[in-house]
């Protein structure tokens, strides 16, 4: 829908000045039309004022709909609860939380096929393998029959990761980072039998 505002100059006269697209509540100039030299510049004056005006409406309803910004070192999101848990030799109690797909639970149980809460607690009943700061590594061997895997847990025995997205917060441990079976990808599905 196109329409026409008039504008008047101080001196009286009237000059057709804007066309204007109304798109919604939304008015979008599409430029001066038959402006007089002499109020040419009042004409673009009030067209800019009706565009900033405008622009300020838009970004004042928008912050008001999509709310404050998240900061941008938010961490991302993750379940802290425990699925299972284990004390090792030293005492240590070592959580394996359901994470997300980067750590704990819901990442390795499906990337690397460790489904079950006994295949991890085994390893980490067994005395620390490799240690560097809060970082733990014990091994573990699944064996079934004639088949035999070594089932490597990493643990960060901290309350946050090393890289610091992760926080377990007060008083807590992130636990088990990730656990998967020496030189594959995925563990085979008879560990989890």
């Amino acid at each position: 829908m196109f329409g026409v505002v008039e504008v008047r100059h101080p001196r009286g006269h009237l000059a057709q000045a804007v066309r204007q697209k109304i798109i919604g509540n939304v008015q979008v100039y599409l430029g001066l039309k038959n402006c007089v030299t002499s109020i040419r510049q009042l004409c673009h004056g009030l067209v800019m004022k009706r565009i900033s005006t405008l622009a300020a409406a838009t970004i004042a309803t928008t912050a008001i709909l999509a709310g404050p910004a998240a900061p941008a070192h938010a961490a991302p999101y993750w379940n802290k609860n425990a699925k299972c848990k284990q004390t090792d030799p030293d005492g240590r109690v070592i959580p394996t939380r359901g994470g997300n797909h980067e750590l704990g639970w819901n990442h390795f149980s499906g990337k690397h096929n460790i489904k079950k809460c006994k295949i991890v607690n085994v390893a980490l009943s067994g005395n620390v393998d490799k240690k560097d700061g809060a970082r733990l590594e014990y091994w573990g061997y699944a064996i079934n029959g004639g088949r035999q895997v070594k089932i490597i847990i990493i643990v960060q025995y901290a309350r946050k990761t090393s890289d610091g997205r992760y926080d377990a917060g007060a008083g807590q441990k992130i636990g088990v980072i990730t656990a998967y079976c020496r030189g594959m990808n995925k563990c085979p599905n008879w560990i989890n039998e």
